[in-house]
């Protein structure tokens, strides 16, 4: 049940996420501008302790599409990316990095990287 309401979350997430950065900041006022520009600095996560192996994400770069990352288990993540523009809903590419990386095997399970006809 935890992961269907992650879902609906992410739903709403890569709704939302269709306005870019760039537009938002443009139509900002001067107070707005500057929490998105304190927005795009921090991260989103950050290691409780040394012991921590939970990889940070980071895709607030131009062309990067990561709309969401949900650790799994200790080495599986879900993620979702966002749209490509122009369609559908499709996504056939990603673009992210990744730091906090440790020696062992990881897994990545992209939920939506899809389009109608593949190449591949």
């Amino acid at each position: 049940m935890v992961l269907e309401e992650n879902l609906l979350d992410v739903k709403k997430l890569l709704k939302n996420s269709a306005v870019s950065a760039a537009t938002k900041l443009d139509n900002a006022t001067e107070g707005e501008k500057k929490a998105l520009i304190k927005v795009t600095v921090e991260p989103y996560y950050v290691p409780k302790d040394t012991n921590d192996k939970t990889l940070i994400f980071e895709s607030r770069f131009e062309s990067g599409n990561l709309a969401a990352a949900v650790k799994i288990n200790e080495n599986d993540y879900h993620l979702l990316l966002q749209n490509d523009v122009n369609t559908s809903g499709h996504t056939q590419w990603f673009f992210f990095r990744t730091t906090n990386n440790k020696i062992g095997q990881t897994r990545f399970n992209m939920l939506n990287l899809c389009k109608p006809d593949s190449l591949y």
